[in-house]
């Protein structure tokens, strides 16, 4: 023990000695070149990132199929992509990740097995590759059987180690987290973390929102000052964001849903055919459930003639009674308008319908804020005094180790009752009636089972209440169908935006998930990430990125950030043949701003390059700031 203590002393007191690897462009993009559909398409892949300046591909280094049986190592793939990617001037991340089936168990359980793989790997490839990723994501379900600190902490401790043996000038990153994950990331460092990485990784995706609708600036803030108070390494990679452009499938669900919403009712207005009721559609409400969606819900809503439906604001439904408006919609996910819930006691109270569809009702409190003039999303589930004063009982897997993860839904909870139920409908959590008081009624609307047909619980329930409250809650925990991404043209505007935003605010290096698109499935978010489609033709983001790294090339040198009360922003840069400023809308309709002009004289783009004719009145440039940037060079 003591020759391994001076062995660790030896290679920490090395690697600390030994400067940060020079960063040749803060331009990456994911790709997935080691196999399938991306490695078929290598050559074509890389060409289109040299072509734009792109000069990083982070690709996963999979222990399956590096070491697919024991001792028995297969590089065949890995060697093309290093050194195809290194004719073009790419370097690639490596991420060291996942399990092999034939340790028969997780990669923490079998860490020998593990140093071995990455030893061969690092060996192989580090005279070429300087930086290497430990793991992705292993703060959600990428990380088996489930997310777990101390267990991470002890993968990355040897990653460290084995890399370091093998060269102390390698850099080591830890794992991309989902999100900022700072409550993950704390729990390691009290661990000892720390001393076991060069590079915080984070992935702090935000789609379709902006950057800076949902803070996320403030999230990298909070971030450095953990890192901080551990003395823990500060750098940080981004090495996976972006905003997908699928289409919306809600539309698919939303039928299902307002038959739900019509079953409820005849439930708790018995002897009605028709009944009044609204939607919260709030475009300030950029957290669970979206906007996107919530306009689905009441377009099915409107369209069926059982309903008088209206879209309303959250400040409007905190004015509406039950007595002019019998059904509320208003709970979409698991989110809600903490500023709102004593209001939507009150309604059911009095005698209103609230209704709830995906996921746990009630889970996070969201915080309204003036200057965000938005909700700002909580990232810490809500007491269960929140369900508790709704009468909401519910369990999980994980409150019931009796329970499955999951169970199809497979049939209505009674005979009398139809729904046009969609496809592969599965369901993780269920309702019952354990909080209800005398009087009260608990109604199963669906039911759901096991694979071989057992009952495993009721994912959609009607609380019909005839105590001190006289109303009802409809509650659906379905799983969300998605909404829909962004549009190629705003996917365009956000993707400059954000590799600007977050080199200026310090982040060494950032990669967009992803380079092209991954599949075909319309409504399937992780087919659409691409800034190229899957039979490689550009969208929009791939030139406007290429534009971006023309402009500020490979080492980005800003002279300034602001951002003004109306939410434009504006990041100076210099060019290589003098300097320039990036204006965009935080978000929202297009915002007038006044520019004070250059005494040189100068040329404006669009975000795509196109010129446009902006002109200077009494030293002033005037134009209107979208959500996609202008650029004004001199």
């Amino acid at each position: 023990m003591k020759m391994k203590s001076c062995l660790l002393a030896v290679l920490l007191a090395a690697s600390a000695a030994v400067p940060a690897v020079e960063i040749h462009s803060p331009f990456g993009v994911c790709a997935h070149l080691g196999g399938g559909a991306e490695f078929a398409k290598l050559i074509e892949e890389l060409d289109l990132m040299q072509a734009a300046g792109i000069k990083w591909a982070r690709a996963d280094f999979t222990w399956a199929q590096i070491e697919p049986s024991e001792n028995e190592f297969v590089f065949t793939n890995y060697d093309r992509v290093v050194a195809e990617a290194e004719k073009r001037q790419v370097k690639i991340l490596p991420i060291l990740c996942y399990n092999s089936k034939w340790t028969q168990g997780f990669a923490h359980e079998n860490l020998d097995a593990w140093a071995r793989f990455v030893r061969t790997v690092v060996s192989r490839y580090g005279d070429r590759l300087k930086h290497w990723e430990v793991w992705n994501e292993p703060n959600i379900g990428f990380w088996k059987p489930k997310p777990d600190p101390e267990q991470y902490t002890a993968l990355l401790k040897v990653s460290y180690e084995t890399i370091k043996a093998v060269d102390p000038s390698l850099e080591v990153l830890y794992g991309g987290m989902a999100g900022v994950a700072p409550k993950f990331v704390e729990d390691t460092l009290k661990l000892g973390a720390g001393a076991f990485y060069d590079i915080m990784n984070i992935h702090p995706y935000c789609y379709p929102a902006t950057i800076e609708q949902r803070k996320k600036l403030a999230e990298v803030d909070e971030l450095r000052g953990i890192l901080r108070q551990y003395n823990a390494p500060e750098r940080i990679w981004i090495t996976e964001t972006g905003w997908p452009t699928h289409e919306s499938e809600v539309a698919v669900h939303a039928k299902f849903w307002s038959e739900l919403i019509a079953a409820g009712a005849k439930r708790r207005f018995p002897g009605q055919d028709r009944w009044t009721c609204a939607v919260v559609v709030d475009p300030a409400d950029n957290a669970g459930g979206g906007v996107s969606t919530r306009e689905e819900i009441f377009g099915v809503l409107a369209a069926n003639p059982a309903f008088t439906a209206k879209a309303v604001t959250w400040a409007e439904a905190a004015a509406i009674t039950p007595a002019d408006t019998q059904i509320l919609v208003a709970l979409i996910g698991e989110h809600f308008a903490k500023n709102q819930y004593d209001k939507l006691v009150g309604y059911v109270r009095d005698g209103g319908m609230l209704v709830h569809i995906g996921g746990v009702p009630l889970y996070y409190a969201d915080e309204y804020d003036d200057a965000a003039a938005g909700w700002v999303p909580a990232r810490n589930n809500a007491p269960e005094n929140y369900r508790a004063g709704l009468r909401i009982g519910w369990s999980a897997w994980w409150l019931d180790k009796d329970l499955p993860e999951k169970a199809a839904v497979t049939s209505a909870a009674s005979d009398d009752l139809a729904f046009t139920i969609p496809k592969k409908l599965e369901t993780t959590r269920w309702f019952n009636d354990k909080l209800l008081k005398d009087g009260d009624e608990f109604v199963p609307l669906l039911k759901a089972s096991d694979k071989d047909g057992k009952f495993i619980g009721w994912p959609v329930a009607l609380y019909l209440f005839n105590s001190d409250f006289k109303g009802a809650v409809l509650t659906a925990c379905l799983p969300m169908a998605q909404s829909s991404g962004v549009t190629w043209d705003v996917q365009g505007g956000r993707c400059p935006r954000a590799y600007l935003t977050y080199l200026e605010n310090g982040i060494e290096v950032y990669f967009w998930y992803e380079f092209r698109d991954a599949g075909t499935d319309p409504y399937y978010n992780e087919h659409h990430f691409g800034m190229i489609q899957l039979g490689l033709e550009p969208k929009p983001a791939y030139n406007a990125l290429k534009y971006a790294i023309s402009l500020v090339g490979d080492k980005p040198q800003f002279t300034g950030k602001t951002t003004n009360a109306d939410g434009v922003v504006s990041i100076g840069f210099k060019t290589s043949t003098g300097q320039g400023v990036a204006i965009w809308n935080s978000f929202g309709p297009d915002k007038v701003y006044n520019f004070t002009a250059p005494a040189a004289a100068f040329k404006a783009t669009d975000h795509l390059g196109a010129p446009l004719d902006l002109k200077a009145t009494n030293g002033v440039i005037t134009l209107n700031a979208s959500e996609a940037p202008t650029y004004i060079l001199w």
